[in-house]
């Protein structure tokens, strides 16, 4: 039996006595956090408006006590508001203006943000600010760090990577850059080698990347570059990871992984790649480059492999079809979608019986929708 949902489409719905629940922990953040302060934000606790329904997501409410604590007055000053979940995961995001605020002055302003879940915490960007502040817009500073490559054996270059300036920042990410003093510590020049720089945050989630280049670089010499990226978040470790090397550091480069995906005809057999299980197909399977040998298992099928080899220049995005052998069983498709796979050993007007697994089952004739049957030799003659 097949249950219908009701399918209700709402893009706005508005009623006059707003119900709130769900609140969130109230929050005070003064700005800049150094130095002369502009303004003090306090947000009270978040409340999910029930009545108002948008389209992806709910609707929570807020008040923000701004008070000026410059000694003039701000005539105008908006920051973006994000929102985060318990989980720390940003789910909305909103606006605080400011306008025409004296000095020592307190002001009450509503807000409003479109959420997927409560909003457990904040975060503050500043937008637009008087231009006695607009340095304080990018005072975020990250130290540097000294990385030789590779770090174990004969090395090729040493990067001196100096502190992160934050320069700028648009839609939650954050701009940055750095000076880097790149050292040629090798035996023989470089000609050419390439690295990206990944950034992590403080849980270790890679929140950005960048990337240096080596040209025509004597031994023990030096030159300098700049670095700049952009991050979702305060970078506090970074990682080289070579792109591009001399011949004789080539085996220290990752291996390149292809995907592709792997199919087979019927779908759902289960698959296993050089021994290794990989669930049922269809999968994508990452590839190293090389001779691999695919293996098959279907129920009711006879099992196959199939030799595949990759090669270092294929990119992702193939696929590999592999057709199940014979079938070994007969298969009854039932009305309510389920197959059974067995011996059909009787089939009558009224019922039929299949062997499954040594097992006779009995099914009645009207519950079956189509029935597959294999080819059997015929008994061999008894003799006389």
């Amino acid at each position: 039996m097949v249950r219908l949902k009701p399918l209700l489409c709402v893009s706005l719905v508005l009623v006059v006595c707003p119900v709130f629940a769900k609140s969130s922990s109230p929050s005070t953040f003064t700005w800049p956090q150094e130095g002369q302060a502009l303004v003090r934000l306090t947000f009270s606790r978040f409340s999910e408006n029930e009545n108002v329904i948008l389209n992806g997501g709910k609707v929570f409410s807020a008040e923000v006590l701004a008070e000026n604590l410059w000694e003039k007055p701000i005539h105008v000053a908006v920051f973006r508001v994000f929102c985060f979940d318990k989980h720390d995961v940003r789910n909305g995001e909103t606006l605080v203006t400011i306008n025409e605020l004296p000095a020592g002055g307190k002001s009450k302003l509503p807000i409003q943000v479109n959420a997927t879940s409560t909003p457990d915490h904040v975060q503050l960007e500043p937008l637009n600010v008087p231009s006695e502040f607009a340095a304080a817009k990018y005072s975020t500073q990250v130290p540097g760090e000294v990385i030789t490559w590779p770090r174990e054996g004969e090395p090729l270059a040493r990067f001196t990577i100096g502190t992160l300036r934050q320069i700028g920042g648009y839609n939650g990410q954050d701009n940055f850059t750095a000076d880097v003093l790149t050292e040629n510590v090798w035996s023989k020049p470089i000609h050419l080698a390439a690295f990206h720089v990944y950034f992590f945050d403080s849980q270790g989630v890679r929140i950005g990347e960048s990337f240096l280049s080596v040209n025509d670089l004597a031994t023990g010499g030096k030159t300098k570059s700049e670095l700049n990226l952009s991050t979702r978040g305060k970078p506090t470790r970074l990682e080289v990871v070579p792109v591009n090397v001399p011949d004789e550091f080539a085996a220290l480069l990752p291996k390149k992984e292809i995907a592709i995906t792997v199919n087979s005809l019927p779908q759902g057999a289960t698959l296993s790649v050089d021994g290794r299980d990989e669930g049922t197909t269809p999968r994508i399977v990452k590839f190293t480059p090389g001779k691999h040998v695919l293996s098959f298992a279907l129920s009711g099928y006879t099992s196959g492999t199939y030799p595949f080899e990759v090669r270092p220049e294929d990119a992702s995005g193939g696929s590999v079809n592999f057709e199940m052998g014979a079938a070994m069983h007969d298969t009854v498709e039932l009305r309510d979608g389920s197959v059974l796979t067995g011996d059909i050993e009787t089939l009558s007007a009224t019922e039929m019986e299949i062997s499954i697994g040594g097992s006779i089952q009995k099914l009645n004739r009207n519950s079956i929708k189509r029935i597959l049957l294999i080819e059997r030799m015929p008994p061999s003659p008894q003799a006389k």
